[in-house]
């Protein structure tokens, strides 16, 4: 049966580990400010359905920066990193953890194990996706899963308060060639029957707030972001932030974010 993944507290290790990781890579400051409690929360997720002191062997599908990359590793697991262009995450090679080059839209089949792995960590993947291929790009993340394995995934949600006020409920259809731009963002309900046709369970499922109230900082916090008002130069942008977030915070339908857990 499905369930709501409880957000209400962070494990201290899993922000220390984030941390560290951060301190290592040194590089992308704003991504990591504004991604952090993503990195948080998804740490915790895999917690609590791997047991990381077993040395699981986890896939990350999109590494870039190596944030995640990186704190993964740090907690014990064997991590295998795949990129679109493996080569700009040099420090990965530091920890000498596995770089594969890997296109999602033209791979005929992934150049992994089949039945290989307890968990595949799919974060801030799908939307830049051509969604023509998405069953096909599930069903081969299928194939490398061990039974019972696990696929986490996080993406934006396409019902979110600023996506709705701005009129814009889809993407921009396109990606460049390192992936950026959203091809097609989705609801919570789209997600869970894109995977619950390739087969696949939804075990817990949730719209969450993940990303920073001002600028480019990860403040979660409702007063600061209120006193670091000034301090940021787009200001119409943060007010709508303060103002909009108890109707974020209250309506779940409205939060920037989705995260799932899915079973084979």
């Amino acid at each position: 049966m499905k369930k709501d993944i409880d957000i209400s507290s962070y494990s201290y290790y899993s922000q220390a580990v984030v941390q560290e990781a951060v301190q290592l890579l040194g590089q992308t400051v704003w991504y990591s400010n504004l991604h952090q409690r993503r990195f948080v929360k998804t740490l915790d997720i895999i917690k609590s359905h791997i047991d990381l002191t077993k040395n699981p062997r986890i896939l990350e599908i999109g590494s870039w920066p190596g944030y995640l990359t990186v704190a993964l590793h740090k907690t014990g697991a064997q991590i295998t990193a795949t990129d679109l262009k493996p080569e700009r995450t040099k420090i990965l090679k530091q920890f000498n953890i596995p770089a594969i080059k890997i296109d999602l839209h033209h791979s005929q089949s992934l150049p992994l194990k089949k039945t290989h792995y307890d968990c595949i960590v799919f974060c801030e993947i799908i939307e830049h996706l051509n969604p023509q291929k998405i069953t096909e790009i599930i069903l081969r993340l299928k194939e490398v899963l061990k039974p019972d394995g696990v696929i986490i995934l996080t993406t934006p949600n396409k019902f979110c308060f600023g996506n709705l006020l701005r009129f814009r409920i889809q993407g921009s259809k396109r990606t460049n060639k390192s992936g950026h731009g959203h091809w097609k963002e989705y609801s919570q309900k789209e997600i869970e029957l894109y995977f619950e046709n390739c087969g696949m369970k939804i075990c817990e499922s949730k719209l969450i707030n993940f990303y920073s109230l001002i600028g480019k900082s990860n403040h979660n916090s409702y007063f600061c972001s209120i006193f670091s008002f000034l301090g940021y130069n787009n200001k119409l942008h943060n007010l709508f932030k303060i103002v909009s977030l108890p109707v974020r915070s209250l309506i779940p339908v409205f939060r920037d974010s989705i995260i799932a857990v899915i079973k084979k």
